[in-house]
């Protein structure tokens, strides 16, 4: 069931026994998580089993949250794999 998120919703969100996913109704593929120890993260899915976490709540506001997950799944829409999903190159020392 998706519910527009707001941000009094994701500040008071509580900790529960299990961890829990609000989906944003306004941007399709949003998530917000909430672990069992409290902490709190948005994370994207942009196709069946396919996801990555954004970041946390604490440093991603719902606002950029929405507007990173709307440019990836743009990104995934006109691509076929957003940059997100690629792996990452070893670095070079």
């Amino acid at each position: 069931m998706s519910s527009v998120l707001t941000k009094r919703m994701v500040v008071t969100a509580q900790p529960k026994e299990r961890p829990y996913e609000l989906k944003d109704a306004q941007v399709r593929g949003l998530l917000f998580r909430v672990q069992p120890s409290g902490h709190k993260a948005w994370i994207v899915t942009w196709a069946h089993g396919k996801r990555r976490t954004l970041g946390s709540a604490g440093h991603l506001t719902l606002d950029q949250a929405r507007e990173l997950a709307r440019k990836i799944i743009a990104e995934f829409i006109q691509t076929g794999l957003p940059a997100i999903a690629k792996p990452k190159l070893p670095r070079s020392r």
